[in-house]
């Protein structure tokens, strides 16, 4: 069974990567999202009513709002999607809602022989 999935509204401060670690965020299409909260239990970390009804719909999935804490990607294979939503992001992108996903990428990098 593929991992579950959890949403947040925003990527918070606390994923920052540890020395040695690599966080990825890797941009997705709306109708990616759709794709991935289909296939994988979903989560939900989204604070405001407004915002999970908002995304609910355009994913077509219930994320429900939730006050708590998304774990660290850094502490488990943890798969996030964050769905930012603002007027900035509109005018720089011509997208309303800008679908990113989250992921402890450090395993993949040190494989590659990337060094930073």
């Amino acid at each position: 069974m593929k991992r579950s999935i959890h949403i947040l509204h925003s990527l918070p401060n606390s994923f920052l990567a540890p020395v040695g670690k690599y966080l990825v965020c890797e941009g997705i299409t709306e109708a990616q999202a759709r794709q991935l909260v289909r296939e994988r239990e979903v989560q939900s970390y989204v604070r405001h009513a407004s915002i999970a009804k908002t995304l609910s719909a355009r994913l077509g999935v219930a994320i429900p709002p939730d006050g708590g804490e998304c774990p660290n990607p850094f502490n488990g294979k943890v798969l996030v999607l964050v769905c930012s939503a603002s007027w900035i992001l509109e005018e720089m992108t011509g997208e309303d809602i800008v679908y990113q996903l989250v992921y402890d990428g450090t395993p993949a990098i040190l494989e590659a022989g990337v060094n930073f």
